[in-house]
């Protein structure tokens, strides 16, 4: 049950970024033409509907395959240690979360038209998007949890303890029904003896 619990937590983040990452893409692709700017904050912070055939930040731009074939193999390997790992604290699931739902919504636009909308523009910094800014903070921050915060211990080790328990007491157990007690667990009794009383007893005899 406990470890349906802890799935959940990231099943949960992950639904949440992705949709809040689609919902302001369809808005901006909405109510911006192509190349469109709205100053919100000055220069300081616009939004610029922008299309973006790379990865984050505009990286590897035109390696449509490329991108795909690292994306995937990164949402795999990201979903296999969700799935493996049992002792992760609940806020770094979040993170993780974070991270997966973020590879996912840009996954999702790169598969249906081959680019992805970037529309936050913060100074002369890349324009990205939410997806982006998900997936760098979330492994910001579980990178963090995972350096000075994290026992990280999976479902293979737990079980191998399981059975080490189980045979060292299985072994216990038969070396009681033989009889083989251990000395610590005999315990000696000394009782004195009165030296006098003794010799009394062989002098009436002799």
């Amino acid at each position: 049950m406990r470890k349906d619990v802890d799935i959940l937590t990231i099943i949960f983040t992950v639904a949440i970024v992705f949709a809040l990452d689609q919902l302001t893409k369809f808005f901006v692709k909405s109510s911006l033409m192509y190349g469109e700017t709205i100053y919100l904050l000055g220069d300081l912070l616009k939004l610029t509907h922008v299309r973006n055939d790379g990865i984050a930040f505009g990286f590897l731009q035109g390696k449509f395959y490329l991108i795909i074939v690292m994306i995937s193999l990164t949402i795999i390997l990201l979903i296999t240690f969700a799935v493996k790992l049992k002792s992760l604290s609940k806020l770094s699931k979040i993170f993780l979360g974070m991270i997966i739902g973020g590879a996912l919504g840009n996954f999702t636009d790169r598969l249906l038209h081959q680019n992805v909308v970037d529309f936050i523009s913060v100074f002369d910094f890349p324009i990205f998007n939410i997806a982006d800014s998900s997936i760098v903070l979330g492994t910001i921050f579980f990178g963090i949890r995972l350096l000075f915060h994290e026992k990280l211990e999976s479902d293979d080790e737990d079980e191998s303890g399981d059975d080490d328990r189980k045979i060292h007491s299985n072994d216990k157990g038969e070396r009681m029904a033989t009889g083989q007690i251990s000395h610590e667990s005999v315990t000696f009794l000394d009782i004195p003896v009165d030296d006098s009383k003794s010799d009394k007893n062989r002098k009436d005899t002799g």
